[in-house]
């Protein structure tokens, strides 16, 4: 009795081999496109306005129940920033600085 592999599934298995390699050959030889920097600049926008909408939101629900000197919508929307800033910082070095195994 011959055991060898039937034709199907040792090209099934010839085809994933060159997927693979040719998967990891385009991990080592990453280059930067425009659509990876439209989808990198719309991570940190977004990271940025929904904290500061938030914060307006708050902010005016507060200043709606409680009046005061201060404005809390201006305070809540800079303090919205200022987390999204945060926020895309990390967003950022996270998407910037990837392991290579990943």
């Amino acid at each position: 009795m011959d055991e060898e592999t039937p034709p199907d599934k040792k090209d099934f298995r010839d085809e994933a081999i060159k997927k693979e390699a040719r998967k990891l050959k385009a991990r080592r030889n990453r280059e930067v496109s425009a659509w990876w920097g439209f989808s990198l600049f719309g991570l940190v926008g977004w990271s940025v306005v929904v904290p500061a909408l938030i914060g307006v939101f708050v902010g005016g629900l507060l200043e709606h129940h409680y009046t005061g000197s201060h404005s809390w919508t201006v305070a809540l929307l800079l303090t919205g920033i200022c987390v999204g800033s945060v926020l895309a910082l990390f967003l950022l070095a996270k998407e910037l600085f990837k392991k290579e195994d990943e």
